[in-house]
């Protein structure tokens, strides 16, 4: 009989290793937490006093390179700011003197751009999948800062904005997470949401990057033949080995001729564009073409549906 019971103990904990190796353990864990019901067209303002007994895990350390992993797997945050990124918070600015609020998609902890766009007086919507992402983000947070402040998880593209309400976006590391389909999807809804004059920013993983050298050869025949989307990897964790515990085996990389086609195609009109890397990566990187990043404004004579 103890035999027994030990062979069926031995069998419950290795289909619990099983699932656990099959889905994102970090996922199942968010499902503890919900934010509360929104009070803003945008989400949950961050004064919402609900928000004070929901309690996160821990903030993940830096690593070496200024870079944080997320709490559901979806790659890192980096603390480093690039060109595109810095514009985006200055706009911010702009667009709130106007009182309109901005978005970051896909904000994580919001140290990059979020923070330093509240800290220069913007309103901003951050937006993450992840609840836990968004209340550590709201903990480094000043109270009276988070009346500026709203938090929302609903996952891009389909979020429920009006159309007209934003005045910018910024999407940092986020559309190569996407499919086409997705992508597409997305950058209309984009289009739609935007006041006219209101604007787009995104930066990606680009082709170029120094651990995609054996993809780079694939990527431009998809595109010489035809092929629109020609940065879909489905296998990332065999080029990232070191990090494959923190990133999806999906990623969709791009440089300037996918996306500027997608974003013209809807309507809008490319302001700046270029690659772009990080100091810690100059070795590896001489050329700092590792990201790529664009900045997009709808025109101001469109008419919102």
């Amino acid at each position: 009989m103890l035999n027994n019971q030990k062979v069926k103990l031995l069998y419950i904990i290795f289909l619990i290793v099983a699932l656990l190796k099959m889905v994102n353990a970090a996922e199942i864990l968010d499902r503890g937490i919900y934010l509360p019901l929104s009070d803003t067209p945008f989400g949950v303002r961050a004064t919402n006093a609900a928000l004070d007994t929901l309690m996160p895990r821990e903030m993940p350390c830096l690593d070496s390179k200024s870079k944080r992993p997320t709490l559901n797997r979806y790659g890192f945050e980096t603390t480093l700011s690039d060109r595109f990124s810095e514009d985006w918070v200055k706009k911010a600015l702009f667009y709130a003197e106007l009182g309109l609020p901005s978005v970051e998609i896909g904000a994580a902890y919001g140290q990059t751009a979020t923070l330093p766009a509240l800290a220069a007086g913007a309103t901003i919507v951050a937006n993450d999948i992840c609840p836990e992402h968004l209340l550590l983000l709201r903990e480094q947070v000043p109270v009276d800062r988070r009346s500026r402040l709203i938090l929302n998880t609903e996952p891009f593209p389909d979020i429920s904005f009006e159309a007209g309400s934003v005045g910018s976006f910024l999407l940092r590391s986020v559309m190569h997470f996407l499919a086409p389909p997705e992508m597409e999807r997305g950058i209309t809804n984009i289009y739609r949401w935007l006041v006219p004059g209101g604007e787009v920013t995104i930066s990606i993983m680009s082709p170029f990057h120094y651990i995609l050298k054996d993809f780079l050869s694939e990527y431009e025949k998809r595109w010489s033949t035809g092929n629109l989307w020609p940065g879909e990897i489905n296998d990332m964790r065999t080029y990232n080995p070191g990090e494959a515990d923190a990133i999806p085996e999906y990623l969709h990389v791009m440089d300037g001729r996918p996306l500027i086609r997608i974003l013209e195609a809807v309507g809008f009109k490319i302001e700046k564009e270029g690659f772009f890397g990080f100091p810690h990566s100059r070795a590896k990187d001489p050329e700092g073409k590792a990201y790529f990043g664009i900045r997009a404004v709808k025109p101001k004579s469109v008419k919102t549906e």
